[in-house]
């Protein structure tokens, strides 16, 4: 009897060891866990074919900066609400260490010489950066950073930070 609980005993000591530790996440990680990232990815890609619309924010139409900013938003991190903006906030990611869920960053030359569109990773494959964003031409549609288009635009990647 003694000795059942002794054993119950330790089992419960275990169990509350291991419920109450810390979470996996190193100290030094601060991006946003994985899967909340990968409900953002999640969700953009549920708006594929969504007609874009200027200054659209919902399922009705989104631009590029109102797609990215409302699927962050839903997963509660609060992005600024333009591209050039955007391209400000979280921490620089050099163009090989590009991860599902970054930010991809563009100028089109045609609409100035500023940053002036946005994306998010969608997948990545030895190289090939895969990208969901809204044009004006597509709405909302995925291409790769690769392509020749999308390749002499781009400017920076960034990982969000809550």
């Amino acid at each position: 009897m003694k000795r059942q609980i002794l054993l119950l005993i330790t089992l419960l000591i275990t169990v509350i060891y291991f419920l109450c530790k810390p979470t996996a996440l190193s100290d030094t990680d601060t991006s946003p866990p994985r899967s909340r990232i990968t409900k953002v990815v999640q969700l953009a890609n549920s708006y594929l074919n969504t007609p874009y619309k200027a200054g659209g924010t919902s399922a009705r139409g989104f631009d590029c900066s109102g797609l990215i900013y409302r699927c962050f938003q839903r997963e509660g991190i609060e992005l600024p609400r333009s591209s050039k903006a955007m391209s400000s906030a979280g921490t620089l990611v050099q163009r090989m260490d590009i991860k599902v869920g970054d930010l991809v960053f563009f100028t089109i030359r045609r609409l100035g010489n500023a940053i002036n569109h946005v994306g998010i990773v969608s997948t990545t494959n030895n190289g090939d950066v895969q990208f969901i964003h809204s044009s004006t031409k597509n709405g909302v549609c995925v291409n790769s950073l690769n392509e020749p288009y999308w390749n002499n635009n781009f400017v920076i990647a960034k990982r969000i930070t809550p």
